[in-house]
């Protein structure tokens, strides 16, 4: 199996144990004065952030595309839509940006050449919304669900952020499905800078957040991963980003970063994915 990374920074992005990232990124929440607004773990939802009854239907009617299908994963519904023919690619997009792989999708150069299978996870785009917590393996399994209904037995994975490691516990969890790995800014807080961003962008993100600012709050995320010039960059080459990324706010604050502190993925789990 090859495996591909990319990061930002030149800085040692190997996989270590993650112990002291998962301490520093409880301190660093727990301190953001969320008080009765911070995630409620076994309900999956946040005081003074949940969203009304019959507001997710009306979210999946409303954010469906035509062009998209759907299958039913373990009770609950994902949204794909395949393109191009060839060997299979898996794309598995990260937090907050469920439509960050929209650019990629249009390129002829990969369309060509592989039949690229893109899926929203669960709580993104018109996907349903998760119901309590969704650990990274099951997101994991999702992907692997969504291979199997398509008759696929092995692909090319190429995950980017939180996507980035629910590809690498699917290389761990079914090595056979994964042809190649291509990881994209996989979020490793164990590296030297990982502290310091947890405390300078998640950590007033989750506080926005806990306050009903739902849009700063994905603002400080986005602004935080690509800075200015990225963030602009971005609402031109994926019109209504910032906009779905908001609608979706509650999957990353309340699913997903507790999924990420729970995650344990170290050097002996890396050893065991190789060619």
């Amino acid at each position: 199996m090859a495996i591909h990374t990319a990061r930002v920074d030149d800085r040692d992005s190997h996989l270590v144990d993650r112990a002291r990232s998962r301490r520093a990124l409880g301190k660093h929440i727990a301190g953001a004065a969320l008080g009765g607004a911070l995630i409620r773990l076994g309900g999956g939802t946040a005081v003074g952030a949940a969203s009304p009854a019959g507001v997710g239907r009306r979210r999946q009617q409303q954010l469906v595309h035509p062009s998209l299908q759907r299958i039913v994963v373990d009770d609950t519904e994902l949204e794909y839509e395949e393109r191009g023919a060839g060997e299979p690619v898996l794309l598995i997009h990260g937090s907050v940006l469920a439509n960050a792989f929209a650019p990629v999708l249009t390129e002829p150069a990969l369309t060509d050449r592989y039949r690229v299978i893109n899926y929203h996870r669960r709580g993104f785009a018109g996907s349903a919304r998760p119901e309590g917590e969704v650990s990274i393996a099951r997101q994991a399994a999702d992907a692997r669900a969504v291979l199997a209904h398509l008759g696929i037995t092995q692909a090319h994975v190429v995950g980017y952020s939180y996507g980035a490691l629910i590809a690498l516990q699917l290389a761990f969890d079914a090595p056979d499905t994964v042809h190649s790995l291509a990881l994209l800014e996989p979020p490793l807080f164990s590296v030297p800078s990982g502290e310091q961003f947890i405390a300078t962008v998640f950590a007033p993100a989750v506080e926005r957040y806990g306050t009903g600012d739902r849009a700063g709050a994905v603002e400080t995320v986005l602004r935080g991963v690509a800075g200015g010039e990225g963030l602009a960059a971005l609402q031109g080459a994926v019109p209504g980003a910032l906009a779905l990324a908001e609608t979706d706010a509650d999957t990353f604050f309340q699913t997903e970063l507790p999924a990420l502190q729970a995650w344990r993925f170290g050097a002996d789990e890396a050893r065991r994915i190789g060619p």
